[in-house]
Parts: structure tokens; C-alpha cells; sequence
């Protein structure tokens, strides 16, 4: 069985009425467009406001040993502004992929 277009019927004159219009369309609010940037992001405390793990001391077989894990802590804090660099640009490619 074939369908036939219906000429006549109410989605034929709404195709015919809106067909040649231009501008934005799906926006019922007719709400403007929104900037987002990176001032809108508000990173502090971001994920629980990490901060430096403080030195070890253990005691093995009677003598104290001092582990500086406050050593690491500057690196850590560059790998995790890199981290958050990488995600922001992946988070762009994902939006405007499209």
C-alpha cells in the first residue's frame, strides 16, 4: 500500500507557512544566546579541595623513617592544572563536534 501526500490536510499549510522563514527556530522562550566561559566556572573546592598529604614517619624495627611526601606535593598541583587544562579542551571539542 502506497501513501499519498495529503495537499489539503493542516501539516501541508504549516510546511507551507513556515518553509520560508529564517532566523532561530526551536527556542519557544525565545531566550538569547548565553556566553559560557571560563569565568563561569567556579573551581574552588572543586573536588573537595585536595591539599598536600603531610610527611610519614614510620618506625621499622625501632628507628623512626620520615617518608617527604610534601616533596611531591608542587608536582602533583602542575599534573592537576594540566589535568584540568585537558578536560576543559576535550569538554570544547565535545560541544562543538556538534
Amino acid at each position: 500500500m502506497l501513501c499519498a501526500l495529503d495537499a489539503s490536510g493542516a501539516d501541508h499549510s504549516l510546511f507551507d507557512a513556515a518553509k520560508g522563514k529564517t532566523g532561530v527556530f526551536n527556542n519557544p522562550d525565545n531566550v538569547d544566546a548565553v556566553d559560557v566561559g571560563p569565568s563561569q566556572f567556579d573551581q574552588t573546592d572543586l573536588l573537595g579541595g585536595g591539599g598536600c598529604i603531610s610527611d610519614l614517619s614510620v618506625s621499622i624495627m625501632g628507628q623512626s623513617i620520615s617518608l617527604p611526601f610534601s616533596n611531591v606535593c608542587p608536582h602533583l598541583a602542575m599534573l592537576g592544572q594540566v589535568l584540568m587544562a585537558v578536560t576543559f579542551l576535550l569538554c570544547a571539542r565535545i560541544v562543538t563536534r556538534g
